[in-house]
C-alpha cells in the first residue's frame, strides 16, 4: 500500500471506528501539554532529524520513539538504532496518533491520507525541503559511514585507502577540491591536455 494506491475502503473503515489501533504504538511515553500532535516529515535525508529536535526544544510535545513510514513503522531504541519496521500502513498508524506526541517521518502524499489527516483537528505536519544535490551528498556520506550497508564495507575500506595515499593530510585534501580531476574522467574524452573539453570537443 504505497503513495495514491491507498484504498479509499481503510479510510471509511478507520471512521466507522472498526478497525482497532491501540495497539500500533507499544510502550510509549506520557505525551505532552499540547492539544495536537506534530509529523516531523520528509524524504529521507533532507532534514528530519532537524526538525525532530526543532520541535523537541518548542517543548508540548513528546516523542512517541518511532518513526513512521508509507506501510510500516519502526522503534526507535535508546542508542538511536531502529528496530526492523513492522508493516503497517500508514492510515492505520496515523489514526493511533495522540495529541502531545511528535514523530520522525518518511510518509510519501496521497490525497485520501492527505484529506483523512486535515479532517483531523489534532493534526499537525511539518514537512522540509532541501536541495536534491545536498540530499545526495547526504546519502553519500551516510553510505560511506554508516554500518547499515554492510556490503559497502570493503568498497569503503578501499576507497579510505586510495583516498588516505592520494591525499595524506588536510591541505592537500583540501586543493583537490578546488579543480577538476580530468585525468580521472577518462570516459568523457578528457585528458590533462585538453584543457577541460569533453568528447567530441564540447565543454
Amino acid at each position: 500500500m504505497h503513495g495514491s494506491r491507498l484504498d479509499a475502503g481503510v479510510f471509511r473503515e478507520l471512521a466507522r471506528g472498526t478497525i482497532p489501533n491501540r495497539h500500533v504504538f507499544l510502550d510509549s511515553p506520557q505525551p505532552g501539554p499540547s492539544p495536537y500532535y506534530v509529523i516531523c516529515n520528509s524524504v529521507p535525508k533532507a532534514g528530519t532529524y532537524l526538525l525532530v529536535e526543532l520541535v523537541r526544544a518548542l517543548g508540548g510535545h513528546v516523542d512517541l520513539g518511532y518513526h513512521t513510514y508509507t506501510s510500516s513503522i519502526s522503534k526507535l531504541n535508546p542508542d538511536g538504532s531502529l528496530d526492523y519496521g513492522r508493516a503497517l500502513p500508514a492510515p492505520l498508524w496515523a489514526s493511533a496518533l495522540r495529541s502531545g506526541y511528535f514523530c520522525a517521518s518518511h510518509t510519501e502524499y496521497c490525497p485520501y491520507l492527505e484529506q483523512y489527516l486535515l479532517g483531523r483537528p489534532e493534526h499537525k505536519m511539518l514537512f522540509i525541503v532541501r536541495d536534491p544535490r545536498d540530499i545526495v551528498v547526504s546519502w553519500v556520506d551516510f553510505v560511506y559511514h554508516s554500518a547499515s550497508y554492510p556490503k559497502m564495507r570493503k568498497w569503503n575500506a578501499y576507497l579510505r585507502a586510495a583516498g588516505s595515499a592520494a591525499h595524506p593530510d588536510d591541505a592537500s585534501r583540501i586543493t583537490s577540491t578546488r579543480s577538476c580531476p580530468i585525468e580521472w574522467c577518462s570516459w568523457h574524452g578528457g585528458s590533462p591536455g585538453n584543457s577541460g573539453t569533453g568528447r567530441a570537443g564540447q565543454p
